[in-house]
């Protein structure tokens, strides 16, 4: 069994300096992973090989600028980042298209970029391409969702083909981390004009492995890049495997049955579901991978259309929940009660002993309804993504829950309703959960700032403009506990208010993999990686 009491990514306690442009970390051991040789052992690695893995459904899309969520582990092997962190969320320019960088000053940083890189449509990678993908997630019209973590970006020059300058309004603590995402995925070129609105089914990126093809409702499946840049320790070629499959197995039995025939080799993170821990955690048939916490489901809220718009109405909704019966039935040994929007991952900022959970109160949750005017409840629609097994348990037990305050809940599911929340901006909610990032302000900030890309509210009167001034400030120091303050005094507000979501529990990852899997590792976010592994059969 492999597992580590404290997420990887976020347990490096990186310190970026931009003033003197260095980066010091306090990390602890290595990030999980499947094992397999030795570091500079390639001796006895098994080149070649099928990779049949499944993460339960499928992406709304493969745009790495578009695409709203559930995609982190699909995208890793088809893209780059500009910058890439390490498997202890410190950025590297070892896995980064940009082979170097340097802190001019606090507002100013110059990126190399690195030569002899090909998309997978035999494109060259340059300052250019690097510039247009950033435009690109600039640009409104994109509805990218990393536009929040580039809005510090007054400008970018070109300097000479393989040279780009970032001029930025004011520092910023995690922009090289926030690089390391959605934000900072580099595309081809001339693969998005070619697809256009089709290339969130047709990515070309420049990622280990190449877009294959994507059957709906059955797999996608990616092959070996042959030309890829990135080498092994010892100066090999990567990645080892010739294909990986990706199985759509969205009932969580039909997985479980699949991975213990060997139908699959393994199951990603967000593909084990949690009843299901024991058959594998002690059995020496299978690796089993473990973070303290990954994502944090909650209820996503436009605070412009009712019941959200007032705030009352959202505390009775949050008072009403019993969120440690949500935890015990939905996540198991994976969750943890929700405290704020702060996860344990985030080793740094997290405070346990600043914010108490949210207990169920269903006296309070009344009185909360008497003073919106609402003493009899009322209905609202609970949009699912999915129909999982697990999307309905947890849907339906928030709607029993909600109902014994008075409030009656109708659910539906509609699978492209994220995208339709999130332009339309019609609709009050529906049922999310986010991933944690390499730093605080990739899940805080776009969560709950006004400019955020996963923040509905538009209206300046629902806005609360304490909480956009402290997730400003939070980016603007380089100081890992005043950071931490900043976020905690925000996280205050947040719960208080129900501002931006219902949150329902930190939820960690796990994986199962046969034995014969190596090489498998859980990034600096607590996402799979797949560029090193190889089965031993």
């Amino acid at each position: 069994m492999k597992s580590n009491g404290l997420a990887s990514r976020h347990v490096a306690c990186v310190v970026l300096l931009l003033a003197v442009g260095l980066f010091a970390a306090c990390s602890p051991a290595a990030a999980p992973s499947s094992g397999g040789s030795k570091p500079g052992d390639t001796s006895s690695i098994k080149k070649g090989g099928h990779l049949k893995v499944s993460s339960g459904d499928q992406p709304e899309g493969l745009d790495p600028h578009t695409q709203q969520g559930g995609s982190h582990h699909y995208l890793f092997p088809l893209f780059d980042n500009l910058v890439a962190y390490d498997n202890d969320a410190k950025p590297s320019t070892a896995l980064s298209l940009a082979e170097a960088w340097t802190v001019k000053n606090d507002t100013t940083i110059e990126f190399k970029i690195r030569k002899g890189v090909k998309f997978h449509d035999g494109t060259d990678l340059n300052a250019e391409t690097i510039k247009w993908n950033i435009d690109r997630v600039l640009d409104p019209k994109t509805l990218a969702v990393g536009r929040g973590a580039l809005t510090v970006l007054d400008r970018i020059e070109i300097t000479d083909p393989y040279t780009i300058v970032f001029h930025l309004k004011e520092p910023s603590a995690p922009l090289l981390l926030n690089l390391g995402d959605k934000s900072g995925y580099i595309n081809s070129r001339a693969g998005v004009e070619k697809w256009r609105d089709d290339y969130r089914r047709h990515p070309v990126g420049s990622g280990p492995f190449m877009f294959g093809e994507w059957i709906q409702d059955s797999h996608i499946k990616m092959k070996k890049n042959p030309d890829y840049w990135r080498k092994s320790d010892t100066g090999g070629a990567l990645p080892y495997l010739d294909e990986i499959t990706w199985l759509v197995l969205p009932d969580p039995a039909i997985r479980v049955a699949a991975l213990r025939v060997g139908e699959i080799d393994m199951l990603n993170t967000g593909g084990l579901p949690n009843i299901n821990i024991p058959q594998f955690k002690n059995n020496p048939d299978f690796t089993y991978i473990q973070t303290m916490s990954g994502s944090l489901p909650d209820i996503r809220i436009n605070m412009d259309v009712f019941p959200m718009n007032n705030v009352n109405l959202r505390r009775a909704m949050s008072y009403a929940l019993d969120r440690e019966a949500i935890v015990k039935a939905n996540f198991g040994e994976l969750g943890q009660v929700v405290r704020g929007p702060v996860t344990p991952g985030y080793a740094w900022a997290y405070c346990e002993q600043c914010i108490q959970p949210t207990k169920r109160d269903l006296n309070k949750a009344k009185e909360e309804l008497a003073k919106a005017g609402y003493v009899n409840g009322f209905e609202w629609e609970h949009v699912l993504l999915n129909s999982s097994a697990e999307a309905r348990l947890l849907g339906e037990m928030i709607q029993a829950q909600l109902q014994d305050a008075g409030i009656r809940t109708k659910i539906a599911v509609r699978a492209d309703f994220q995208r339709d929340f999130y332009i339309e901006r019609r609709s009050p909610s529906f049922a999310g959960s986010f991933s944690d990032r390499a730093d605080p302000d990739g899940s805080f900030y776009e969560k709950h700032h006004s400019k955020g890309s996963f923040f509905a509210t538009r209206d300046p009167a629902n806005i609360n403009p304490k909480v956009d001034d402290l997730l400003d400030k939070a980016r603007l120091t380089y100081d890992l506990a005043e950071r931490k303050k900043i976020y905690n005094d925000a996280e205050k507000i947040v719960v208080d208010d129900v501002y931006g979501s219902i949150m329902m529990a930190y939820v960690g990852r796990a994986a199962a993999l046969h034995k014969y899997v190596k090489g498998y590792e859980l990034g600096g976010e607590g996402k799979g990686r797949f560029h090193a592994v190889w089965l031993d059969k």
